[in-house]
């Protein structure tokens, strides 16, 4: 069955939303902000679109940091930000 173009703008819209929300707690937590720029995540996608096995990767989750270590990539600082991760909340 094939998605109309209004199905597919509700997808992305709820996809913009939980961005947004997700940004928000994580500058919550860190008021520095997050310390990769979306160079950091294309260059990713950039390098699993080269890779040959790509396959292979199917069905993980995969996170930037990782990535750029295994394909040798930084960000646009010549950093390599570690992998994001929500932390656990504190327990009451």
């Amino acid at each position: 069955m094939a998605h109309g173009r209004e199905e597919d703008d509700e997808v992305v819209d709820g996809a913009a939303e939980a961005l947004t929300q997700l940004r928000r707690a994580v500058v919550a937590q860190d008021p520095g902000g997050p310390k990769e720029t979306t160079a950091y995540l294309g260059r990713a996608i950039v390098a699993l679109a080269s890779d040959p096995l790509i396959l292979e990767k199917s069905g993980q989750v995969l996170e930037v940091g990782t990535l750029a270590r295994e394909y040798h990539f930084s960000d646009v600082d010549g950093s390599q930000p570690p992998p994001f991760r929500i932390p656990a909340p504190a327990s009451a």
